[in-house]
């Protein structure tokens, strides 16, 4: 059975054959933006894998099955001879066309719906010489069972942070519990 993990992995690896000459394609966390773009350093052209959401969850027999909202973001710059847009749209288009009927080579993954692209344009993305666009779809896939084992390293951590320093932790404000 798959986990979100093993998803998000299958597709990363499946981009990069559909895309060969791209030059970055990897896991993402989350949504990318033009505060994004100035923290990373990525060689364009790119494509930034994230999920997105899971707006739909039911328990079967066989496992958890999950509609899983994926999106590729993709990235692209000036080169000689093609325009950031002219390559963002070279991309997308690719995308949008292979990953039709992929199940990433999963067993338990559905092929693809409600794929769209969309462009992502900012004046502050634009500003850097980048166009950004998403390519969005959907995926049931059934979830196995949860793996303990992933979680463990949350057990052996431990943080403790004073979030008013300063301020007596006599009494807890909010429960009225002494500490």
């Amino acid at each position: 059975m798959s986990s979100l993990l093993t998803l998000r992995a299958a597709v990363v690896a499946g981009i990069k054959v559909l895309l060969p000459a791209v030059k970055t394609v990897k896991e993402y966390d989350g949504q990318f933006d033009s505060e994004e773009l100035g923290r990373h350093s990525l060689a364009a052209p790119a494509v930034l894998v994230a999920i997105a959401g899971v707006p739909k969850v039911e328990i079967a027999s066989d496992g958890t099955l999950c509609t899983v909202r994926l999106v590729a973001f993709v990235l692209t710059r000036e080169v000689v001879g093609v325009t950031r847009g002219a390559g963002a749209l070279a991309i997308v288009g690719t995308l949008l066309h292979g990953i039709q009927e992929q199940t990433w080579g999963l067993n338990d993954v559905d092929t693809p719906k409600a794929v769209r692209g969309e462009s992502l344009y900012e004046r502050a993305i634009d500003m850097k010489g980048t166009a950004l666009w998403g390519v969005v779809w959907e995926q049931n896939v059934t979830l196995g069972t949860p793996d303990p084992a992933m979680l463990a390293v949350f057990a052996t951590f431990n943080a403790d942070y004073d979030l008013a320093p300063g301020v007596s932790a006599a009494t807890d404000k909010l429960t009225g519990l002494d500490q």
